[in-house]
C-alpha cells in the first residue's frame, strides 16, 4: 500500500498519471477513493493526480486528540513534500476540504499554483460555539437504519442529487457508498470523533 510520512502522521494515498501535481482533498470524514469514481479519469491525461485520506480517515494513522482544518493543510504540505514533489500543484477542496486548501494556500503560498472549491466556503466567521459534530438526527437516523442505509439515504437527499437522477441512476449511489465505505476503518465514527475543529482565525472549518 502507498503510504508516505507526512510530518507525524502517515498518510494513505494513491498517484495517477504525470504532470502538473494536482491535488484532490476531501471534506470531513471522507477518504480520497471517491475521487477515483470520475475525476481520477478525467485529469490522468494531463496531470499528476493525488488523492489521500486525510490523519484519522480510511487507511491515514489516526492519532488521538482533535484535528484541524489547518492541521490538515499542514499534513498535506507534509505529503506533498514526502512525495517529493516541488513545484506547486493544483488544489482542489470539496467541502471541508475546501477550508483545508484556503489553510493550505495561506500558510504555505509556495505549494499552490491554483484552487478550486467545490461546494465549499470559509467558515463560521465570530461563532467558536457553532456545533461541529454529528447532530443527535443522524446519530438516530444512523442506529435506527445502519450504516450503509443511513448513508444510502444521505446520498439520495437533495444535498446530493436531484430526485430524478437517483431514481434513473442507483448504480450511482452504490458505487459511491462502495467507495466511501471500504476503505480500512468507518469514515462515520471518525466524524464524530475529530469534527470539534479548532483554529486560529480565520476560522476555516
Amino acid at each position: 500500500m502507498p503510504y508516505a510520512q507526512a510530518g507525524e502522521v502517515r498518510l494513505y494515498y494513491e498517484s495517477f498519471g504525470r504532470g502538473v501535481p494536482f491535488l484532490f482533498v476531501s471534506g470531513t470524514g471522507w477518504p480520497g477513493e471517491p475521487w477515483k469514481l470520475k475525476q481520477v479519469p478525467a485529469f490522468i491525461d494531463r496531470y499528476q493526480v493525488i488523492v489521500y485520506d486525510h490523519r484519522g480517515v480510511g487507511k491515514s494513522d489516526a492519532p488521538a486528540g482533535y484535528y484541524s482544518t489547518r492541521q490538515f493543510a499542514q499534513d498535506a504540505a507534509n505529503l506533498l513534500d514526502g512525495l517529493g514533489i516541488d513545484e506547486p500543484a493544483h488544489i482542489i477542496g470539496h467541502s471541508m476540504g475546501g477550508r483545508v486548501c484556503q489553510w493550505l494556500a495561506i500558510d504555505y503560498p509556495r505549494k499552490v499554483r491554483s484552487m478550486i472549491q467545490a461546494a465549499s466556503g470559509s467558515g463560521s466567521m465570530d461563532n467558536p460555539d457553532y456545533p461541529r459534530w454529528l447532530t443527535v438526527n443522524s446519530l438516530k437516523s444512523m442506529i435506527e437504519k445502519g450504516y450503509k442505509e443511513h448513508i444510502l439515504s444521505h446520498f439520495k437527499s437533495r444535498f446530493f442529487f436531484p430526485p430524478e437522477f437517483v431514481k434513473a441512476h442507483p448504480e450511482v449511489l452504490e458505487r459511491l457508498f462502495e467507495s466511501f465505505g471500504t476503505t480500512g476503518r468507518s469514515s462515520i465514527p471518525i466524524y464524530a470523533m475529530s469534527s470539534p475543529v479548532t483554529s486560529m482565525r480565520p476560522v476555516i472549518y
